[in-house]
């Protein structure tokens, strides 16, 4: 993760926002990368597909991140960079973000009225 990510993640936990992961992340890149997810700290929960032995884009991993959570696709907004992954969540009610770069997530979070 860029170093953008911690402090963005913890300005949305502190804007009283719940922030959760949903990965793809292999068990190797899991124990190789941890520096990378230092985010991590700053979030409610999240799957990661290596544990769940399903992935995106699957529906099966939505369906699971949603149970285990307690929530609705409605009330969630997926953020991804694979358009694939983004088209998939949205199919099963999430609104969606392609993830290009943080300035253009962080300004369509805030079109859909989440303040970063």
């Amino acid at each position: 993760m860029r170093g953008y990510a911690a402090p963005w993640v913890r300005g949305l936990g502190e804007s009283g926002y719940s922030v959760y992961y949903l990965s793809n992340y292999s068990k190797k890149a899991y124990d190789e990368c941890r520096d990378s997810l230092a985010f991590m700290e700053y979030v409610e929960g999240g799957l990661l597909s290596f544990q769940e032995r399903i992935t995106k884009p699957g529906p099966a991993i939505y369906m699971r991140f949603l149970e285990r959570f307690g929530l609705s696709a409605a009330e969630c907004v997926f953020i991804d960079d694979s358009a694939q992954n983004v088209a998939a969540a949205t199919e099963l009610g999430f609104r969606g973000i392609a993830f290009e770069l943080y300035p253009q997530a962080a300004e369509r979070l805030e079109r859909l009225g989440v303040s970063c």
